[in-house]
């Protein structure tokens, strides 16, 4: 007995930090990476991931330097609110989304890597 580890990626823009990743209810999120695959550009090159409902619910605003190529990997730090929204997303889906500090060029690969329907109460 026992649960799946669950990933989705999706391509991301510095411009727009759109993404298709919906991570489903009552999920626990293990990790988020940020492949940048073509460097964010501009006078500030950071970036954040949250919610399309709050863009600091997962990592802080900035909390990601996407100056050079690579594998970032994003935390919840150690903001209760943060940690709560990755022992369990809460009970609708959400959406993932990174907000950069400017616009600029950059682009990466998002993932994030979750255990589907856990429902952890701590």
């Amino acid at each position: 007995v026992g649960y799946a580890l669950m990933a989705q990626s999706a391509v991301v823009t510095q411009a727009s930090g759109a993404s298709t990743i919906v991570i489903p209810a009552q999920s626990q999120i293990l990790a988020i990476y940020l492949m940048v695959t073509t460097a964010w550009t501009g006078s500030s090159k950071t970036c954040g991931i949250g919610t399309t409902a709050s863009a600091t619910a997962l990592t802080a605003a900035g909390a990601l330097d996407g100056s050079a190529l690579g594998q970032l990997s994003g935390s919840a730090g150690t903001d209760a609110t943060r940690i709560g929204n990755w022992d369990n997303v809460g009970n609708t889906d959400v959406k993932i989304a990174v907000t950069s500090t400017n616009t600029g060029s950059g682009v990466g690969t998002l993932t994030v890597l979750y255990v589907q329907g856990i429902n952890n109460a701590s």
